[in-house]
C-alpha cells in the first residue's frame, strides 16, 4: 500500500466550481493522485469520496454537535440522501449523492452544493488527466449572505480544511485496501 498525499492547489479557473457562485467569499482546492488501479471516472470518484466509509470517525461527532446547535439559528441540519454511487452510475443534475444535490456536470467534473439563508456553497470533484497521470481535485467555494453566514463559517473553516484532505486520503486507502488483489 502506498502513502497517500493530498496537496492544496489553486482552484482551476476553467472548473465549473470557479464560476458557480459570485462573489466567492471563501474557496479552497485539494489535489490527490488517483490510485493506480482506479480506472473509473468522475462519477465513481465522487461516489468513493462521498461514501460513508470515507468519512473519518471524528467527523460524525462534529456533525452531531453542529446539528444540535444550528437548528436554533434556522440553519439546515445535515440529512443524508441516497448512498454511494455504484461503479458506472452517471450522476445527473437534480440527483443527490449522500448530503449534496448535484448541480451541474461535465465528463470530468461534478458540481454539488446547497443553498441556505446564511450561505451557499459548492463542492466540485474533478478528474484531472495529464498524460498517464490521473489526479482528483476537490474544491469548495462559499458565498456568505449575511453576518450569520460569516459567523457560522468561523468555527467551520478549520475543521473543513482538515476534513476534506482526510476524506480524500481515506477514500484512496479504502480503494487500495479493497482492490489489492487487482491489477
Amino acid at each position: 500500500m502506498c502513502a497517500v498525499s493530498v496537496a492544496e492547489v489553486p482552484i482551476p479557473q476553467d472548473a465549473l466550481v470557479a464560476a458557480s457562485l459570485q462573489p466567492i467569499h471563501y474557496g479552497d482546492c485539494y489535489r490527490m493522485q488517483v490510485p493506480k488501479n482506479f480506472t473509473g471516472g468522475v462519477d465513481d470518484l465522487t461516489g468513493l469520496i462521498f461514501s460513508p466509509a470515507s468519512n473519518p470517525s471524528w467527523a460524525s461527532g462534529l456533525t452531531k454537535v453542529r446539528d444540535s446547535v444550528v437548528g436554533l439559528f434556522g440553519i439546515k441540519r445535515v440529512t443524508p440522501g441516497p448512498g454511494a454511487a455504484k461503479q458506472g452510475d452517471s450522476l445527473q443534475p437534480g440527483q443527490r449523492r449522500l448530503l449534496f444535490p448535484i448541480i451541474a456536470r461535465t465528463d470530468t467534473e461534478l458540481l454539488l452544493g446547497l443553498d441556505d439563508r446564511h450561505l451557499d456553497f459548492r463542492v466540485s470533484v474533478r478528474l484531472v488527466e495529464e498524460g498517464a497521470n490521473r489526479s482528483v481535485d476537490v474544491a469548495t467555494v462559499v458565498k456568505f449572505h449575511n453576518l450569520l453566514g460569516r459567523a457560522y463559517f468561523v468555527p467551520v473553516k478549520p475543521f473543513h480544511r482538515l476534513l476534506v484532505p482526510a476524506i480524500m486520503k481515506k477514500a484512496a486507502l479504502n480503494w487500495e485496501m479493497a482492490n489489492t488483489d487487482e491489477g
